[in-house]
């Protein structure tokens, strides 16, 4: 009897110690399970970090600056997704590599004012039909001020007043026939005139198109809108050389004096020739205009940009006081200026 529990203890005892490897193995590789799935889930981590590192800017580097600059953007990422404010409009925020980092940064371009200095030149009667001329005769100088509003990323309003000394010419066969032949005005028969214009318009931001939220210091704005110009009274650049004596025409009436051969006078009779009245509606006027246009903005600061910018108004053939061969008049505008950003 007893030799038989002997007999079944070790038995049991050789059964135990063999079964002993398998149950340790089983747990080495429930361990090496759990290691092979977090390796797994941290190489998943990196590889989307690197994704995200690379649409910031950041070069792919599997290293640990490149693990926390990802980690770094993705906080960042985070944390303007909660805020929103990209969606809503009012500011623009990006993830930009500086210094080597994935900095968050928050441009703001929803309300802004501005100022420029522009130059101008009319495309109008009469200047288009001179000979060759000196381009300081012809161009005009002006300032711009105005504010504006962004309602979207890529539209915006701006309300404007502008005021222009602008500068024409009157009628080559009146300048060279009558008043410069007969010396009635000194002068090449060029005027000048003020203009103060408030106009409307509708910005159209190109690179607003883009759905990326990274930051773009640079824009183009198209601009189309309409306005109301009062035009001033023309003013003369040389006055009259003869005495200001008129018919009831309203021309200028001076002697001319014929001679013989030898010089000596012959007749003189009274001449009548075309004032500068005559030919150019003098008195201050408004009327409506048309504008498009091209502006270049770059932000130079955080709340400050530079522009530059060109437009082109369409007026009715009264604009410079003339109506004469042109059925419209142009008024070609470039600008340089600034804008502060709210």
């Amino acid at each position: 009897m007893q030799t038989y529990r002997l007999k079944t203890f070790t038995i049991a005892l050789v059964v135990a110690f063999s079964s002993l490897p398998a149950w340790a193995q089983t747990d080495a590789e429930r361990a090496q399970q759990k290691a092979r799935e977090a390796a797994e889930k941290a190489a998943e981590a990196r590889r989307k970090a690197s994704i995200e590192a690379a649409k910031a800017g950041l070069r792919p580097v599997f290293s640990k600056e490149a693990d926390r600059r990802a980690r770094l953007y993705e906080k960042q990422r985070e944390r303007a997704l909660k805020r929103r404010r990209v969606v809503k409009g009012d500011a623009a925020e990006s993830f930009t590599p500086s210094g080597g980092d994935a900095r968050l940064q928050t441009w703001h371009r929803k309300f802004y004012v501005g100022a420029q200095a522009s130059s101008n030149f009319a495309v109008a009667d009469n200047i288009t039909d001179h000979p060759p001329f000196r381009w300081s005769e012809v161009w005009g100088i002006g300032a711009n001020a105005y504010a504006g509003y962004f309602f979207s990323r890529a539209w915006g309003l701006r309300a404007s007043v502008s005021y222009q000394n602008v500068r024409n010419r009157v009628d080559r066969e009146t300048v060279n026939g009558h008043w410069g032949h007969y010396g009635i005005y000194g002068g090449k028969g060029f005027y000048s005139f003020d203009v103060l214009e408030t106009n409307a318009d509708l910005l159209f931001d190109i690179s607003g198109t883009s759905r990326s939220n990274r930051f773009h210091p640079f824009h183009a704005y198209i601009i189309l809108g309409t306005g109301l110009s009062v035009v001033g009274d023309k003013k003369l650049r040389g006055g009259l050389l003869v005495p200001d004596v008129r018919n009831d025409m309203g021309f200028i009436v001076a002697p001319y004096t014929y001679y013989n051969p030898d010089g000596t006078p012959k007749r003189t009779v009274d001449m009548a020739h075309p004032s500068f009245e005559n030919r150019v509606s003098t008195k201050s006027h408004a009327l409506w205009c048309g504008r498009a246009g091209l502006q270049l903005d770059y932000r130079v600061a955080k709340h400050l940009s530079v522009n530059a910018e060109a437009t082109i108004a369409f007026y009715n053939d009264n604009y410079d006081g003339i109506k004469y061969d042109e059925p419209v008049d142009f008024l070609l505008k470039a600008s340089i200026g600034t804008t502060v950003w709210f």
